[in-house]
């Protein structure tokens, strides 16, 4: 415990996240790229048509199979393919949305992870129902740790000035 301690201390306080605890995004000559699993807040951002949703579904798929509870807020759509994973539910196609309050008991029970597909609700249904749903899952996270994980698609729509203000992990 002293030597770690004294390590931590060298480090600055930073705890370095050991490889099976990060998410691989690529790789180069250079080395690796990776993100850790937990305990981190992640933007993805980037010209249009770059990649973006690409990236968090990347991320989205390798955090799921490591047994992560994820939560997306999917305003186009885009991540209704990760429902192919076990243990993934995709609202709003087949299964209707369910109430913003009622998002974090559906996590609660199962080791379920949730893609919320919002693409058939207007631009203002969206926004209210992605505030109302990230302070649902907020105190839900607060009080239980899950969902480990809250990716919000297409951030821009709902983050301008006067957007919901709370904490949230994966953005693009």
């Amino acid at each position: 415990v002293a030597t770690y301690i004294r390590r931590l201390f060298e480090r600055g306080g930073a705890a370095t996240t050991p490889p099976r605890h990060r998410v691989a995004l690529g790789g180069c000559a250079e080395g690796d790229a990776a993100i850790p699993a937990s305990g981190v807040d992640v933007v993805v951002s980037g010209d249009p048509r770059v990649g973006k949703s690409w990236v968090s579904g990347l991320v989205a798929e390798q955090l799921i199979g490591r047994g992560y509870r994820l939560c997306v807020l999917d305003p186009e759509g885009d991540h209704t393919v990760l429902g192919r994973l076990p243990e993934v539910l995709v609202f709003g196609d087949d299964l209707a949305l369910p109430a913003a309050e009622v998002v974090p008991q559906l996590m609660r029970g199962e080791r379920l992870s949730l893609v919320l597909n919002l693409s058939g609700l207007t631009p203002r249904a969206k926004t209210a129902y992605v505030a109302a749903t990230l302070a649902a899952l907020e105190a839900a996270r607060a009080a239980s740790g899950i969902p480990h994980w809250i990716i919000v698609d297409e951030a821009h729509y709902f983050f301008r000035d006067g957007g919901p203000h709370v904490r949230h992990d994966l953005r693009t």
